[in-house]
């Protein structure tokens, strides 16, 4: 299909956003963990520093290969910039209150960019399971689905589970 044909002509753009995102969803959670962070700081701080590399090399790539070959066309561009850049502020931010040395503060923003980062991909895990069993359709009006390029059911199901981690 097209969209397919997009990251065969772009691999790297692809392996770029990729590969460095699943490092980072992968030790997300880990940096979350209360228990894992008073038990083993030292490693929290190392594995922070590389995450957030990682998570900042697969938000450019993310906002480089979705903006000139979105999907779903001009709105889901224009989502790619405007979530892809809070996705950036946020991980700046957290930095930046974490070299001041406000925890409180550095956490608020680590729990902002990871909820931002498991509300795409869960959004990316419920579209084609969506699709399996005929949910891959907005219920809202046929104007959101060509204008915007969303699918409402699956992305209320992705918001419920990020709205879930960030409180947990």
């Amino acid at each position: 299909d097209e969209f397919g044909e997009r990251y065969v002509d772009h691999p790297w753009r692809g392996y770029l956003h990729i590969a460095p995102g699943v490092v980072y969803l992968l030790g997300a959670p880990l940096q979350l963990s209360r228990r894992f962070r008073t038990r083993h700081y030292d490693v929290h701080r190392r594995l922070g520093r590389v995450l957030l590399t990682c998570a900042l090399v697969s938000a450019v790539f993310a906002l480089l290969f979705g903006v000139p070959f979105a999907w779903g066309g001009s709105g889901e561009a224009a989502a790619t910039v405007v979530f892809g850049t809070w996705f950036i502020g946020c991980l700046v931010l957290a930095f930046r209150a974490i070299r001041r040395d406000d925890v409180p503060q550095h956490r608020r923003w680590m729990i902002r960019s990871s909820a931002m980062t498991f509300g795409a991909v869960t959004l990316r895990l419920y579209l084609p399971l969506g699709a399996m069993v005929g949910m891959e359709r907005s219920i809202l009006p046929p104007m959101a689905e060509t204008e915007f390029g969303i699918t409402a059911r699956t992305g209320m199901l992705s918001f419920i589970a990020v709205f879930g981690l960030s409180k947990a």
